[in-house]
């Protein structure tokens, strides 16, 4: 859901990647975004700019904008191992997501 909310036009000069890490189900991913364009890696990358670790229902409430990865951090949801201006910078590139109760969640 992410790499469509990318605003593409303030990411053309960025080169970046973050890992997200489930705890409790052990999955690991990235996104990586290019000259305007956000990647899915089913797998990070070797080099990430910054790791974050959380619950599985955190990512749930995530994507349905109840919590913010800010707000995660700040409550000891979410830990972050790297650079936290990294991950600000990396957020910031992205419209913000709305709530809505028709959203349609895929899991892998």
């Amino acid at each position: 859901m992410m790499t469509v909310r990318l605003r593409a036009e303030d990411a053309l000069d960025t080169h970046m990647a973050l890992a997200f890490a489930t705890t409790d189900t052990d999955e690991v991913c990235a996104l990586e975004i290019r000259q305007g364009v956000c990647q899915f890696h089913a797998a990070p990358p070797v080099s990430t700019d910054a790791t974050l670790t959380f619950l599985r229902q955190f990512m749930t409430e995530f994507a349905v904008a109840r919590t913010s990865f800010a707000e995660g951090l700040e409550a000891g949801e979410v830990t972050l191992v790297g650079n936290l201006e990294a991950v600000e910078n990396f957020f910031m590139l992205f419209d913000s997501i709305t709530g809505t109760p028709e959203i349609i969640i895929a899991g892998r």
